[in-house]
């Protein structure tokens, strides 16, 4: 689209005026919406990378928001890390791009894992209420996901049951940033 930018222009000319009402609605719910949250007590989550979602709400809000990352590009060149603290929790401070990290190689398999079961928001009604797309496969094969979380639940359950019979504690086994990374190299 960036290089047929005047074509598809031009296609839309038709719906402007569609659009534009659409899009007045959009805002005025999703404004709404956002109203009701203390953003000084909220942050964004997510699994990764650059920021953008993190970046352009805080431009919608007019505040700063924090935004904690499984992994995130933290390098000068990701324009999105410069207005807002990004915290990447499972990689290594010197690799800025995440590069090295087995989250990053795996974010598919773990973006996977992490889905709603209403589906996509692609919206708020003026009651507040989320509007969603219509059900993908991720929905329609929920059940797999509830399997795969009972099952990363029963590994943790069982982890933690042994490191309790031998009277350690995650300290002592070696339980963070980088065993977590590592895990993730395992798939």
């Amino acid at each position: 689209m960036p290089n047929d930018y005047q074509t598809v222009k031009e296609w839309l000319i038709p719906y402007k005026e569609n659009i534009q009402r659409n899009l007045g609605t959009f805002r005025k719910n999703y404004r709404k919406y956002l109203e009701e949250f203390d953003w000084e007590k909220s942050a964004v989550v997510d699994i990764c990378y650059r920021g953008s979602i993190q970046y352009w709400l805080s431009k919608v809000i007019h505040e700063n928001i924090i935004g904690f990352y499984f992994v995130a590009d933290m390098s000068d060149e990701n324009e999105f890390n410069k207005e807002n603290l990004m915290i990447p929790c499972f990689q290594e401070e010197e690799d800025l791009r995440a590069e090295k990290s087995q989250i990053w190689k795996n974010h598919k398999i773990v973006e996977s894992l992490y889905t709603a079961p209403y589906g996509t928001i692609k919206g708020i009604d003026k009651d507040g209420n989320y509007e969603t797309f219509t059900l993908g496969n991720n929905q329609k094969h929920f059940i797999e996901r509830e399997e795969m979380n009972n099952g990363i639940n029963e590994f943790i359950s069982q982890y933690t049951k042994i490191i309790r019979e031998l009277e350690l504690t995650v300290f002592d086994v070696g339980i963070d940033p980088k065993f977590t990374d590592a895990l993730f190299g395992n798939f």
